[in-house]
């Protein structure tokens, strides 16, 4: 193979790396800081007391006194 060839096609792969590089600095540099939605934006989760109700609380009774037996 032509020494002359050979170096003129490693040049032309250097500058094709050269351009891949730059454009990924400037899409690192274009890039937002941080993934998804910025904290505090969602408005807050209103949690409930969950209460047990009656007959939530017989079976419960019905449910360990079968254990005991």
């Amino acid at each position: 193979m032509d020494l002359a060839k050979v170096l003129a096609e490693l040049r032309g792969q250097k500058d094709r790396i050269d351009e891949a590089i730059a454009s990924l600095e400037r899409l690192a540099e274009a890039r937002p800081r941080g993934r998804g939605r910025p904290r505090g934006s969602k408005s807050p989760v209103i949690k409930r007391p969950t209460a047990v109700t009656r007959d939530g609380r017989e079976r419960i009774r019905l449910a360990k006194e079968s254990e005991k037996s």
